[in-house]
């Protein structure tokens, strides 16, 4: 069904997921871990029920762009991946260190996008799930609708809004908002990829110690999470924002906004969640008016970019790539998706009064 063939189709689930203990991980070439990924992702897509697989490979991306997902290729750092090391400059020295847990954090990348590839052809209609999901999902896509918010002379006005949060907002000495990475990581999307993937690898870790033995990586995997996983960061959130209803507000706040609908969530969320969106729909056209090139980009969190604007007398119709890195800003774990192309559409918001008709993404990656 799936129609990708790998050297290991024929092991069962355990002495294939066996592969990724560290000792296994680190005797494999780079040929061995690709299709280890590659039947990965294939019985991902078998077990939630995808139309098709993406293909994995490895590719000499630039520094801190550890992985990439462009027409139905998820490509991986080699550097990062396949060699398992990152040169870090200390002191005006450049020092190699070997990646902790690496080979979990793979499995965790794969899975991660393959759930983006699920949620993309739930809201394509291509596969069956649960509507609430799809309802969700549809309000947290690369669709635009007016905001309103009040600016720094307390006046009411209107500004276009992104319903896909990029979390690139950044403080006055250049670092990436704290509150904007935490709406990025909890809108619907992003929030499932994270949480199911993370679940996910931690159990097939978990289960490959029970049956195989002690692997020390899996501890190392167990204490990255503990302080930069799901859970760590929805207590950061929560304590942030001093509302312990956080993820369930924000995309409360997309949906009122994608469906023009009006239950109400705290200013403190409304206010964040309209301003990011505005920050993203103005950085989505920065790129476009300062003709970006995906490729020179250095990016911290996530950046979108416009590739190509195509415009008529009754709409506007966009091609464009996006490139986003998820991980904690503290975290040596980075996944940048890029997207290009024009495979599917997402219809606009119907409030817009830009006449903005769809926006068309490659096969539909929502990050």
């Amino acid at each position: 069904m799936i129609g990708i063939t790998t050297k290991f189709q024929g092991l069962s689930d355990n002495e294939l997921y066996k592969m990724y203990r560290i000792e296994e991980w680190k005797e494999m070439n780079e040929g061995d871990k690709q299709q280890l990924l590659q039947e990965t992702v294939v019985r991902s897509a078998e077990k939630r029920g995808e139309v098709g697989c993406c293909i994995v490979n490895f590719e000499d991306l630039p520094d801190g762009t550890l992985g990439t997902h462009r027409n139905g290729v998820i490509s991986l750092n080699r550097s990062h991946y396949a060699v398992g090391a990152e040169n870090i400059e200390y002191k005006g020295k450049i020092i190699t260190r070997e990646i902790p847990a690496v080979n979990w954090d793979a499995l965790e990348t794969v899975l991660h996008e393959d759930i983006h590839e699920w949620q993309s052809q739930l809201v394509r209609g291509e596969i069956n799930g649960d509507p609430e999901l799809v309802y969700e999902y549809r309000a947290n896509g690369f669709s635009v609708s007016p905001v309103e918010f009040t600016d720094k002379n307390g006046t009411i006005t209107t500004a276009m809004g992104l319903h896909y949060l990029d979390g690139d907002s950044r403080t006055v000495d250049g670092s990436v908002s704290t509150k904007s990475y935490l709406l990025y990581h909890f809108q619907a999307t992003e929030r499932d990829a994270h949480r199911w993937s993370q679940s996910e690898a931690i159990q097939i870790a978990k289960n490959i110690e029970q049956e195989y033995g002690p692997d020390c990586s899996i501890s190392d995997y167990i204490h990255i999470l503990e302080s930069q996983g799901y859970q760590a960061i929805e207590n950061k959130a929560n304590n942030l924002f001093n509302n312990s209803n956080v993820e369930k507000e924000i995309n409360q706040s997309l949906k009122n906004h994608y469906y023009d609908t009006y239950i109400p969530v705290s200013k403190d969320i409304e206010d964040s969640v309209s301003q990011e969106m505005i920050g993203s729909y103005q950085r989505a056209f920065m790129f476009v008016s300062n003709d970006k090139n995906p490729n020179n980009i250095d990016s911290i969190e996530k950046e979108i970019v416009f590739s190509e604007v195509i415009k008529d007398s009754s709409s506007e119709l966009f091609n464009y790539d996006l490139v986003s890195s998820e991980s904690n800003n503290n975290s040596p774990y980075t996944c940048i998706e890029d997207n290009s192309g024009n495979s599917n559409t997402f219809e606009n918001n119907s409030t817009s009064d830009l006449s903005l008709e769809s926006i068309v993404l490659d096969d539909g990656g929502i990050e």
